[in-house]
């Protein structure tokens, strides 16, 4: 499958949705969390998707969003947000070496066909030093992961690292929602009548224990709806791919 196939595959992506994809209380607290005294800042998001987080951090900086949806394009340059359409994990992005000092891909890489290459394309454009926040979905999600085994939040950890970046915090936002295969398994119930009744119940009690995760215990990463990686652009030069082709080259 080329770029073309994928961009068509995610093309009308927001077309049915009038906001962020499952509300904006993710991208408020990324806001809130990391970006709040941020200003004078080139930052760039891959994966912007329909502009929330984008929004919310443009005061005082510059931003620029990348997202392989159409749709999700035209709702950003719908909000006056500089937007473009590619696919990061296999196109060059069009901008020089050392532009931005701030990268964010929420919830995107996951999706994407080729990792590396996207983590190495977002190092082209940061600057020495600059910062990435990029996201996974927590491993109790059930996310239809690609590679399901690298996003793990031990093997990525590895992953970052290995690619020449400092992980400076890792964060949890959100609590995965654990009973949320009981209430489709209750759903499948010959008793349609009753079965609705019992996955209302489940997903109640399901929602309840998320209210209560949240306010009373905070977010384990265990149980988290996403994991966050702050890091730090360490090494330009550590490309892992060159690494194991030089390693593995026979004497």
């Amino acid at each position: 499958m080329d770029s073309t196939d994928i961009k068509t595959a995610y093309q009308d992506y927001y077309l049915h949705v009038d906001g962020p994809i499952g509300g904006s209380e993710r991208q408020e607290w990324a806001a809130r969390t990391f970006f709040q005294q941020t200003r004078g800042k080139k930052i760039l998001e891959i994966g912007c998707g329909e502009g929330t987080l984008l929004q919310l951090v443009r005061e005082g900086n510059e931003v620029q969003g990348v997202d392989i949806s159409q749709t999700g394009v035209e709702r950003c340059r719908q909000k006056g947000i500089p937007c473009i359409h590619a696919d990061a994990s296999n196109e060059p992005l069009p901008f020089p070496n050392d532009t931005f000092d701030v990268a964010i891909t929420l919830e995107t890489i996951e999706h994407v066909e080729n990792p590396h290459r996207m983590i190495w394309e977002i190092k082209r454009l940061l600057k020495p030093g600059g910062i990435l926040l990029i996201s996974v979905p927590g491993e109790k999600v059930c996310h239809p992961f690609i590679y399901p085994g690298l996003f793990t939040r031990k093997h990525f950890t590895q992953f970052l690292r290995l690619n020449g970046l400092d992980i400076l915090d890792i964060h949890g936002w959100g609590q995965a929602p654990l009973l949320s295969h009981w209430t489709e398994r209750v759903r499948q119930s010959p008793d349609q009548k009753l079965a609705n009744t019992l996955a209302d119940v489940v997903h109640f009690v399901g929602r309840k224990r998320n209210l209560v995760m949240r306010k009373r215990l905070g977010t384990p990463l265990a149980c988290a709806f996403t994991v966050n990686f702050l890091c730090r652009n360490a090494d330009k030069s550590r490309n892992r791919a060159a690494q194991v082709a030089r390693e593995t080259t026979p004497r």
